[in-house]
């Protein structure tokens, strides 16, 4: 069964462009060697002499990243300062970068980005991920599963190295307001076609008065 997992981009997520553009996950623990050297005693005595909090837990976390993350394995990479997330399969065994300087991250694995998109596209009971302290953890799940497979199809998400923000789009059902017309101004008044003649006081048609003048043609 192909498993999830949810991994921090570097300690203040400021490594995720960097580890897309390589194709590959990380993970810090500086004062631990070659993962495939030690044993979770040895990397929970390493983590206490450098004064490490919580160093069985992270032992147990560095163990998972070394022997239990495989090939196929769905990687979720959040970019909490664009809301997003990144969408990976494990493409390789687990690497020791010994050329690589302690702090970069030097127990990797190589990854086949498939692509990035919004953290509200993610099923709402993942959405939290993005909040995740620890630099590890399995969030397997039906529906996280099945949204994997959906990046994997191209359904959902653009290209994992395209980090510009695309436009907001609307919530569902909802409409954009129209700006409001402006008002008609009213129709200009029809000119009289009529007139009261000052002789006989009757009320005729205006072509009954000869020269616009005052009294009717029949009064003149």
């Amino acid at each position: 069964m192909r498993r999830v997992w949810v991994i921090r981009g570097g300690e203040e997520h400021n490594l995720v462009d960097t580890l897309v553009a390589e194709g590959v996950i990380g993970l810090h623990y500086p004062d631990v060697t070659d993962g495939r050297t030690v044993d979770q005693y040895d990397v929970t005595e390493r983590l206490k002499a450098r004064g490490w909090t919580n160093p069985e837990t992270r032992a147990e976390l560095f163990q998972q990243f070394v022997h239990q993350v495989a090939a196929g394995h769905a990687v979720v990479m959040p970019d909490p300062s664009r809301r997003e997330v990144v969408i990976g399969l494990v493409d390789g065994d687990y690497e020791f970068r010994y050329d690589l300087d302690p702090d970069d991250h030097r127990h990797r694995r190589p990854v086949r980005w498939l692509a990035r998109h919004g953290t509200d596209l993610l099923p709402e009971s993942h959405r939290d991920l993005t909040r995740q302290r620890a630099a590890l953890a399995e969030r397997t799940s039906p529906s996280l599963l099945a949204h994997v497979e959906a990046v994997e199809r191209g359904e959902r998400g653009r290209n994992p190295a395209d980090t510009a923000a695309p436009p907001r789009a609307r919530a569902a059902g909802t409409t954009r307001r129209a700006a409001p017309r402006a008002a008609k101004a009213p129709p200009a008044p029809a000119p009289p076609s009529t007139k009261t003649c000052t002789e006989c006081f009757l009320t005729k048609a205006l072509d009954l008065f000869p020269g616009g003048g005052d009294v009717c043609r029949d009064c003149q």
